[in-house]
């Protein structure tokens, strides 16, 4: 998933996430592979993955 979409995706995505952006929620993606999100509000709302990008 692209663009600043985080909020639209449902809890059980089980692709890939890559240079999305959210707002001020938290997010938890169990089944979907988070290799990028966009900007740092972002990043403090998902939780930790063993690599996690910022892209800006």
């Amino acid at each position: 998933m692209q663009g600043s979409i985080l909020q639209l995706i449902d809890s059980d995505y089980s692709g890939y996430i890559l240079g999305t952006g959210g707002d001020n929620f938290k997010y938890s993606f169990p089944n979907a592979t988070v290799m990028a999100v966009r900007g740092n509000l972002t990043k403090r709302n998902i939780p930790p993955q063993r690599t996690l990008f910022l892209a800006t």
